[in-house]
């Protein structure tokens, strides 16, 4: 890996800025924009696609899986609302077979299953205040996901249920935007904390200090992620890049997937062509420099965009930290997975993670030494290692 890693350094860093200034403004649509009737009908599930609109005008997908292949029962039984990591949609949780699959795994346990695809992803259908031509369109962070996006998910399902709490599902960066959103303050984070019912994170994020996954690395050691927003481009989508090396070159491509979400130990490689046709998703250009912000501060904190707006917007000029001391952990219980070789969401990271956030209530951390970042979504192994242990964690709860 080293020694194509060595000779494509300098392609990658020209290459990514290069394609993300030639990528189409209405990047990211599937032809029928249908996760339904691409991963779900075909493998028997009911599927029910919903449009959610976010308080500041992004019309988000979700898909409602309400009973698994045996049929509906007399009464429906909890919701869980699963949300994707970043780069991601929400296709990561229905696109192995269906015995691997976490989301028709909880469907077929008799859960009411709703899968979230946040902002400008594959899976979501653009905006009603914005046209991707403008700025606005993209101009967000993971503080906008935090405040409108999972917000919006979160009240949409409660509601559905009538007011029944709700399980939540994160992977990587939807484990970051829920904590932001119920430690930043103000009305959403105090509604929303009454809603859940329990809450999964798989791969935790907040600090990515000890990030090392090779690409995504090169990107933010590089400060290549603070380029685009200076130049005013909004949507980044790496995917052309991949996908361009794939065909060139198969072990190439191996690579660079293994860099961009570091060493997994039980992905199945046959279905690589699968997971490159769904992975990397769009986000926006300011979305990733959020996230090198994070890595070279050391600091789970807004979005510094300069001390004159931060004054504006923040009313001060660095930007607030998340104020992960104020975690409402004794409001819903909490279950944990971390790997043991995961490059993203680093060991040394999600200790200080877990250090920092409150330990009243009920909290379980279950890591896996032989997993990494990709693992907890993919690997065929996980229904075994971690999807029966969600479903025992939610019937007990």
């Amino acid at each position: 890996m080293g020694t194509i890693l060595n000779r494509t350094r300098l392609f990658f860093i020209v290459s990514f800025l290069a394609k993300a200034l030639q990528i189409p403004l209405a990047v990211g649509k599937s032809q029928s924009n249908s996760l339904c009737a691409e991963l779900i009908w075909p493998k028997g599930y009911p599927c029910d696609e919903i449009t959610v609109e976010t308080a500041d005008g992004f019309l988000l997908g979700l898909q409602h899986i309400p009973f698994g292949v045996a049929g509906p029962s007399d009464i429906p039984g909890p919701a869980v609302l699963l949300v994707h990591g970043l780069t991601a949609g929400g296709d990561n949780y229905v696109v192995n077979d269906p015995k691997e699959d976490l989301a028709l795994i909880l469907a077929d346990a008799g859960f009411d299953v709703y899968i979230g695809s946040n902002r400008n992803t594959r899976w979501s259908h653009g905006s009603s205040k914005y046209k991707p031509e403008e700025k606005a369109y993209w101009d967000w962070t993971l503080d906008e996901l935090a405040a409108f996006d999972v917000p919006a998910f979160v009240e949409y399902v409660y509601n559905k249920r009538g007011g029944s709490k709700i399980f939540y599902i994160g992977h990587s960066q939807g484990t970051l935007t829920l904590m932001a959103g119920l430690t930043g303050g103000g009305t959403a984070a105090e509604q929303m904390k009454d809603k859940l019912r329990g809450v999964v994170f798989l791969a935790p994020v907040a600090y990515v200090t000890h990030l090392s996954a090779a690409l995504v690395g090169l990107l933010f050691n590089t400060y290549a992620d603070q380029i685009l927003p200076l130049v005013g481009i909004g949507p980044a989508d790496s995917r052309i890049l991949i996908s361009s090396v794939c065909k060139l070159n198969a072990d190439a491509c191996s690579d660079l997937l293994r860099g961009y979400i570091g060493t997994n130990s039980y992905l199945n490689s046959t279905r690589r062509p699968t997971y490159l046709k769904y992975f990397p998703q769009p986000t926006s250009s300011y979305n990733l420099n959020h996230f090198g912000q994070i890595k070279r501060s050391e600091k789970f904190g807004k979005y510094d965009r300069g001390p004159k707006e931060n004054l504006e917007r923040y009313g001060q000029e660095e930007p607030p930290l998340y104020q992960l001391a104020k975690f409402p952990s004794e409001s819903f219980p909490q279950l944990f997975f971390t790997g043991g070789i995961d490059q993203l969401a680093d060991p040394s990271d999600t200790k200080r993670l877990l250090q920092e956030l409150p330990t009243s209530g009920v909290r379980e951390v279950i890591n896996l030494p032989e997993y990494g970042h990709g693992d907890f979504v993919l690997a065929q192994r996980a229904n075994i290692d971690v999807y029966s242990k969600i479903v025992s964690f939610f019937k007990s709860n």
